[in-house]
């Protein structure tokens, strides 16, 4: 019987793809359904030979194409996006492999957009905000730019505020991607690098996602990119303290204003006041409650963002205020989360991650005979019979 026909590989190669991808030898082994012990010698030794098949399975696990493994030496790649977690250095979470992945992806969608004729001066034509500016005006001027009134959120459901807020961005030229990623270790991040991106955790309720979407783009417009963990609630600087940091670093003073700008954006304080409950709030005839559920309900934010506000604008006590953030903590942390079934159907999952943006300008590009359907079908990671109903749903928009 003859010997299954076997490939060379550099062990180089092999282990500059399983590090990018951020991952030790053991899961990358056990996800190519391999043995450690022979991905080691791939990447330790020169004679080291793989079946095809393994080495396809090795390349989906890495998320690279086949074809990189033969390259004459591993590529020079960009490093990460500038970390803005807040938690001290010592005590963030290392960047797993699902985000590197996500980041690596994000880029790629990047020159894919450019490549079929994207607008490139979009992060030229963006405003330009310095960190010494009035984070109110600030946020009056992102939503003068978006074209979104205070009132437009009202009596729509979660998704549909996030829906609105990211066409509104979409509109000036930032594609908006989601995906999924481990919630505590990043709520999403922004890239420049030609087309401006921003990227929203899935793995968020669609409320924090909308002050994620406005926080990041804050980050574009003060032109510092990166990863963020931005929290709706807290004072960035005092969050470091007590999670025993050091302030004062550059990195506190673009989230401190970054936070501040969203907020204001997303809840201007003269409509906030001008709310019936606030004014009765304000001369204690209405309960906290029920001011932050009208609030929720009228902009279309999380809870945590109308609190802060109302702190912003005093209305709210100091003291009031963390101690209602002490019990919504204390209550979300007994709460058992609720286990999803199934999920979206392909079409729905490629333009809820790639955003209308990117996906209608593939499809005028496979429209107009600029890319084949196999490129649309790796462009937009689905199989082509989806396609029509691809069309469906961007041509509603």
């Amino acid at each position: 019987m003859p010997s299954r026909a076997t490939i060379a590989v550099a062990p180089t190669l092999v282990k500059w793809a399983r590090v990018s991808a951020g991952l030790t030898v053991q899961k990358a082994a056990r996800r190519a359904g391999i043995k450690a012990a022979r991905l080691t010698e791939w990447e330790e030794t020169a004679e080291a030979r793989t079946t095809p098949r393994q080495l396809e399975r090795l390349a989906d696990a890495c998320k690279r194409p086949v074809a990189a493994f033969f390259l004459p030496a591993p590529p020079t790649e960009p490093p990460p996006p500038l970390d803005f977690r807040i938690r001290p250095t010592a005590d963030r979470p290392a960047l797993s492999s699902t985000t590197l992945i996500a980041i690596r992806r994000t880029r790629r969608l990047q020159r894919l957009y450019a490549d079929l004729d994207g607008d490139t001066r979009a992060a030229k034509t963006l405003p330009r905000l310095r960190l010494t500016d009035d984070p109110e005006r600030a946020g009056g001027v992102m939503r003068a730019m978006l074209r979104v009134p205070p009132e437009a959120s009202a009596g729509r459901e979660p998704h549909e505020v996030l829906n609105l807020w990211r066409a509104a961005v979409e509109q000036r030229g930032v594609l908006v991607f989601q995906f999924g990623m481990p919630i505590r270790e990043v709520r999403g991040f922004s890239l420049t690098d030609g087309v401006p991106a921003i990227v929203l955790n899935t793995k968020d309720h669609p409320h924090p996602r909308v002050f994620t979407l406005v926080h990041e783009l804050t980050h574009l417009l003060v032109r510092q990119p990166g990863l963020c963990n931005p929290d709706e609630a807290i004072d960035v600087r005092q969050a470091i303290r007590t999670l025993g940091g050091e302030t004062g670093r550059p990195f506190d003073a673009v989230e401190v204003f970054c936070n501040a700008v969203a907020g204001a954006c997303l809840v201007p304080l003269d409509a906030l006041l001008a709310r019936p409950l606030v004014q009765a709030f304000q001369r204690e005839r209405a309960r906290l409650e029920d001011v932050v559920r009208d609030g929720v309900a009228t902009f279309g934010v999380s809870r945590y963002v109308i609190l802060r506000r109302l702190h912003t604008a005093r209305a709210l006590s100091q003291a009031r205020y963390d101690q209602t953030v002490e019990v919504w903590r204390a209550e979300a942390g007994r709460a058992v989360p609720r286990r999803k079934r199934g999920g979206p159907a392909p079409a729905q999952r490629v333009v809820s991650e790639l955003g209308r943006s990117f996906v209608s300008r593939v499809l005028r590009a496979h429209e107009r005979q600029e890319i084949t359907g196999a490129d649309v079908a790796d462009y937009l990671s689905i199989r082509l019979k989806h396609l029509p109903r691809v069309q469906a749903l961007v041509a509603t928009d």
